[in-house]
């Protein structure tokens, strides 16, 4: 699997040039842990600014996996409430995005080795496409308000549910 390894930095030098940590595994049980053909993906590990655009979708047969490392995520902006339980669409929120790029642009800048980067080109390198980004986010919230919202959570040994206010803004109640 070396060979593979070796093959996907020569594919993609634009990519490697931004030291992310490529890793192949190989996976030979099923979901039920029962022995299977061995299938291999290659893994794409980086920090949180990171070119997404460059990390392909295959190699060949070879699936490539997208993994950026939790600890580069910025707390401030991605992270919910600790104290209630929130959609995961909402850590995913275009807005989010949209802010942090706006914050830290010039780190971005630097970052990815690209000094002139508009704030748009900004949001599609982190995101790997922001229209795509913005559209998977605006289903995923769909289909959660349609299958989750209202519904009784328990969480931290207490009772919740997920409301809209009147200006359409998503609350967290706690249920007595």
């Amino acid at each position: 699997m070396k060979n593979l390894k070796e093959r996907f930095k020569k594919k993609n030098p634009e990519l490697i040039k931004l030291n992310p940590e490529i890793q192949i595994a190989e996976i030979n049980t099923d979901r039920n842990g029962r022995k299977r053909k061995p299938v291999y993906w290659i893994y794409v590990e980086h920090d949180f600014i990171f070119d997404n655009r460059l990390i392909p979708k295959k190699l060949g047969k070879y699936k490539v996996q997208n993994r950026i490392l939790d600890n580069t995520i910025p707390k401030n902006i991605f992270s919910a409430p600790a104290y209630r339980p929130f959609p995961g669409w909402q850590y995913q929120n275009p807005d989010r995005y949209r802010k942090f790029v706006n914050k830290n642009l010039p780190l971005i800048q630097k970052t990815l080795k690209k000094p002139i980067m508009s704030e748009t080109e900004a949001l599609d390198a982190i995101t790997g496409d922001f229209k795509k980004h913005c559209q998977r986010n605006e289903r995923i919230k769909k289909d959660w308000i349609k299958n989750e919202c209202g519904k009784k959570i328990q969480w931290g040994g207490k009772y919740y549910t997920h409301g809209f206010d009147s200006k359409g803004n998503l609350h967290c109640y706690l249920i007595k």
